[in-house]
């Protein structure tokens, strides 16, 4: 679990604090006993290197 965390958050701090607060909200919503790795590949995650690519090809 740790491996796949820093894997998705690319080792940030805060984008571990915003994937695992996403993963709770989905695990409340859905009645999920627990956060597992499942849960967390199947979240709408895009990780920050990414973002920051999709946000330089927005920009003219």
């Amino acid at each position: 679990m740790a491996a796949l965390i820093d894997t998705l958050s690319e080792g940030l701090v805060g984008e571990v604090y915003d994937l695992l607060e996403l993963a709770l909200s989905v695990a409340i919503a859905s009645d999920a006993p627990r956060i597992d790795e499942a849960l967390l590949r199947s979240l709408a995650w895009t990780p920050p290197s990414d973002r920051k690519r999709l946000a330089r090809a927005a920009t003219p």
